[in-house]
């Protein structure tokens, strides 16, 4: 403890209160130039990125392969228009005929449409909707 007081009482003049900065300000330019060595391309380096997220969409298909699953699609769609569609709202009538505006089955492969306001775009062979993940 002794010692750590010493120190004090050697720096104690340093730690008082002034007015105004130490050294002026051109000094303090002087003083504060640091100097660095860039070195643009490195042999080795690491890049770091947000992840890049690839959907695949498929175009709605007018039926399934299993009759369970169309029923199922065509109850769904029956409770969806009995519901959404009561007074005093209402629904388009395309809405109303099309089973597949509530739920399908997957269809053929998506490749003329844009979806996200992406245009698609092929990955290894497949052919999908390419972003950067962010929140």
């Amino acid at each position: 403890f002794a010692a750590v007081q010493e120190l004090y009482y050697i720096q104690e003049a340093r730690m008082r209160f002034r007015e105004g900065p130490s050294v002026s300000r051109q000094e303090a330019a002087q003083q504060d130039k640091v100097l660095l060595n860039k070195d643009d391309f490195v042999e080795r380096s690491a890049l770091l990125a947000a992840p890049i997220i690839f959907q695949t969409r498929v175009n709605p298909a007018t039926s399934c392969p299993f009759k369970g699953s169309t029923a199922f699609i065509e109850n769904e769609h029956a409770i969806a228009v009995t519901q959404v569609c009561a007074p005093p709202f209402q629904c388009e009538e395309d809405f109303k005929l099309a089973e597949q505006h509530t739920f399908a089955c997957p269809g053929d492969a998506s490749k003329t449409w844009g979806e996200f306001g992406l245009a698609p775009v092929e990955v290894s062979g497949d052919v999908g909707y390419s972003d950067i993940l962010y929140s």
